[in-house]
């Protein structure tokens, strides 16, 4: 469901052209990978009473970290 809150939702966190953000992938239920990214483009797909998706394009900027 889409969240619109001020703070934390998804439009605050991924419209932000050039701001930094952490990708972090868990997968094995205990392994992880993680980078830093620069976000460079943000697409909302907002549906009322529907699927809301959206696409976000991150570009790396450091080493993927493995644990």
């Amino acid at each position: 469901m889409y969240d619109d809150t001020a703070t934390t939702g998804p439009i605050v966190i991924f419209n932000a052209k050039g701001a930094i953000r952490t990708y972090k992938q868990t997968y094995g239920s205990t392994k992880t990978r993680s980078v830093e990214t620069i976000i460079t483009d943000f697409n909302p797909d907002i549906k009322v009473k529907g699927v809301t998706m959206a696409e976000v394009k991150l570009q790396q900027t450091g080493a993927i970290t493995e644990t």
